[in-house]
């Protein structure tokens, strides 16, 4: 090329460069690309080591090695911390009769005086075709007193003391304000026995170790004005007390504890 040719400049400046770029690249030595490339060999004993501390975690949970089976008491665990997670329910009602079992995607829930119970551990007594199904899915303090499961499946405790009230009028000997003090009396007595068969079962359902407190029922203002007052079913009319002369101690009788569902 003649003297000066801009095409020969061009073609010195491209080889320098070529050649520093060249020059410039670190050199890789076979040891190092050892250390920096993961063999097969190592993905199968990370896979393994996996695979026994997965083995080793089952068999001390659910006492299988493969997680072929949860224990309930872990279910029950599970649920519980995902309850108190979340925050207390507060459903109504119509909202509450969805979890009677029917779904069995869903919890299963009884409720006592307005209380919400998760019952899902026990599944063959509160789910269908359970002894105790018709609780499900509803408040049934009433019949939780009466035990009249058929006609007191509701919340609605009026008049339930009646049950607990002496049957007969023994006012002999006694003058009015007597009667009525007495009156007064076996009144309080029965309200206080409603109360406490009421709290028996909230106390069973919180310290039964394997169904636990979810929520409250809401929804219910005015109902009274709604709902016609119901009497005694005729269960809770034969189990009402005799009442004995003044001085003969207690009345026979007095309906006690029916069993836990």
């Amino acid at each position: 090329m003649p003297p000066g040719d801009p095409t020969s400049s061009s073609l010195r400046k491209r080889t320098t460069t070529t050649t520093s770029t060249k020059t410039s690249q670190p050199h890789t030595t076979p040891d190092e690309e050892d250390k920096t490339h993961i063999s097969l060999l190592d993905i199968l004993r990370m896979a393994l080591g996996l695979l026994l501390l997965s083995t080793l975690l089952s068999y001390f949970i659910t006492s299988t090695p493969f997680w072929t089976h949860v224990p309930p008491s872990l279910t029950h665990q599970l649920a519980l911390l995902r309850r108190r997670l979340r925050g207390p329910l507060a459903l109504t009602d119509a909202q509450l009769a969805r979890y009677d079992g029917s779904d069995p995607e869903l919890p299963i829930y009884v409720a006592v005086n307005a209380s919400i119970y998760d019952v899902s551990a026990g599944r063959a007594f509160y789910g269908p075709g359970g002894s105790y199904s018709f609780f499900a899915g509803r408040d049934a303090s009433r019949a939780f007193v009466t035990g009249c499961f058929g006609e007191d499946l509701t919340w609605d405790l009026r008049g339930v003391e009646e049950m607990f009230l002496p049957v007969g009028e023994d006012e002999e000997g006694l003058s009015r304000g007597e009667v009525k003090v007495r009156r007064e009396r076996e009144m309080r007595e029965a309200k206080r026995q409603v109360h406490g068969a009421v709290e028996h079962w909230v106390k069973f359902f919180e310290g039964s170790g394997k169904y636990f407190f979810v929520g409250k029922v809401v929804g219910r203002e005015g109902w009274e004005e709604r709902v016609e007052r119901r009497g005694l079913c005729e269960r809770a009319k034969e189990l009402r007390p005799k009442r004995k002369k003044e001085g003969d101690g207690k009345e026979e009788g007095v309906p006690g504890d029916r069993g836990h569902p």
